[in-house]
C-alpha cells in the first residue's frame, strides 16, 4: 500500500509540515504522537489523565481526535512525560507535538454544512466520510453507476439530487448541491493534493441524468479530464463488453491516508455505508482496483468512447 507509515515518537506519519495538515489530519497526529509517547514511557491512560487532572475519558478522547485538543493540556502531558522519562520526549518531539495544536483547533471547511451533513439528504456517516477524504493521500475508485461526486458538474450533480430526492425542499437540494461542488477542492493539485483514479463502467457514461444538455455538458468536462485534465486525477472507462471478476459488484473505493498506514475501504449500498478498515479488506479492494485497470480502455480509448457517446447524445 502506499500509504504512509508512521515511525513512531520521533517521527512523522506524512512528511507535511503542521501548517500545512488538514486540521482533522493535524488532531489525527496530534493523538497517534500523544499515544506514542504514553506507550513508550509505560503509562496506563488513567494514570496519565489523573496527573494532569482530566478524566482518562477526555484523554482518551484527545488521543483518537474526538475532541478539540487545548494547549494547556497537551503542554501539561508533555511536561508530565518528560519528567516520568525524558529520553522520551526529546526537544524535536515536544516542538513537533506542540506544533500540532494550533492547526488542529483550525475550523474545517465542511463545517459551514452542518445543515447538509445533519440534514434528511446524507446519512450518518457523511461527515466521518468528509473527514477521510480531506486527509486521503489517495483514492482508488470503481463506479459503475454514476459519476463520482468528485468530476459532477454542478448541473449533473442537481439532476442526480432531483431525481433521489424529489420530495425534499429545493433549498434543501440547492445547499446539497453546494456541498458537491466544495468537496471537489481536495483535487486541487496544488499543495500536495489528492491523487484520484477512477475506473468507470461504460454505463456510466450512456446513463443520461437529466436532460441531453446536461449530459453533454458532463461528459465533455470528464472527456478534457481524460485528455488534458488534472495530472493528479486519472479517468478510464471499461467497456460493457469487458469481463472480470471485479466487474460483477457494486461500487467501491480505496483510501490511502496522510496520517494513518492502514488505509481503508468505503463501500456506500441503499441501505447504508461501510468503513472497512482491516489490512485484508484494504488489500482485497486494492487488488479488485488491479484487476479493474487490467480490462479497463486506456486514456486514449476511454476518449474515443467517451466521444462517442457524445455524439449519440440528441
Amino acid at each position: 500500500m502506499s500509504g504512509s507509515q508512521t515511525d513512531g515518537p520521533g517521527g512523522s506519519s506524512n512528511g507535511l509540515p503542521p501548517q500545512q495538515l488538514a486540521p482533522s489530519a493535524a488532531r489525527r497526529q496530534l493523538g497517534v504522537e500523544l499515544r506514542q509517547v504514553r506507550d513508550e514511557i509505560g503509562l496506563q491512560l488513567a494514570v496519565a489523565a489523573k496527573a494532569i487532572e482530566r478524566s482518562a475519558a477526555t484523554l482518551s478522547r484527545l488521543e483518537t481526535a474526538k475532541s478539540m485538543p487545548r494547549l494547556v493540556d497537551v503542554k501539561a502531558l508533555l511536561d508530565y512525560y518528560a519528567d516520568e522519562k525524558p529520553e522520551a520526549v526529546p526537544p524535536a518531539t515536544r516542538d513537533r507535538i506542540l506544533a500540532l495544536v494550533e492547526p488542529s483547533r483550525e475550523t474545517e471547511w465542511f463545517t459551514s454544512f452542518r445543515d447538509v451533513l445533519s440534514g434528511d439528504l446524507t446519512n450518518g456517516d457523511a461527515q466521518r466520510y468528509v473527514e477521510y477524504e480531506t486527509v486521503a493521500e489517495s483514492i482508488r475508485a470503481y463506479a459503475p453507476i454514476l459519476v463520482p461526486g468528485l468530476l459532477q458538474t454542478r448541473r449533473y450533480a442537481r439532476a442526480v439530487t432531483d431525481v433521489v430526492f424529489p420530495g425534499q425542499p429545493v433549498r434543501a437540494r440547492n445547499r446539497f448541491v453546494d456541498y458537491r461542488m466544495e468537496r471537489q477542492r481536495v483535487l486541487d493539485p496544488i499543495g500536495g493534493s489528492l491523487d484520484f483514479q477512477v475506473v468507470l463502467g461504460e454505463a456510466v457514461i450512456r446513463r443520461q441524468v437529466g436532460s441531453a444538455e446536461i449530459m453533454r455538458e458532463q461528459l465533455t468536462a470528464l472527456l478534457e479530464q481524460i485528455s488534458n485534465g488534472k495530472p493528479n486525477v486519472s479517468v478510464r472507462i471499461v467497456a460493457a463488453a469487458a469481463s472480470a471478476r471485479a466487474l460483477f459488484g457494486g461500487p467501491f473505493l480505496v483510501m490511502d491516508l496522510r496520517d494513518d498506514s492502514a488505509g481503508l475501504v468505503y463501500l456506500e449500498g441503499r441501505e447504508g455505508s461501510q468503513f472497512l478498515q482491516s489490512s485484508d479488506a484494504v488489500d482485497r479492494y486494492a487488488e479488485l482496483f488491479v484487476e479493474l485497470s487490467d480490462v479497463a480502455l486506456d486514456p486514449e480509448g476511454s476518449a474515443r468512447l467517451v466521444e462517442e457517446v457524445i455524439g449519440q447524445l440528441h
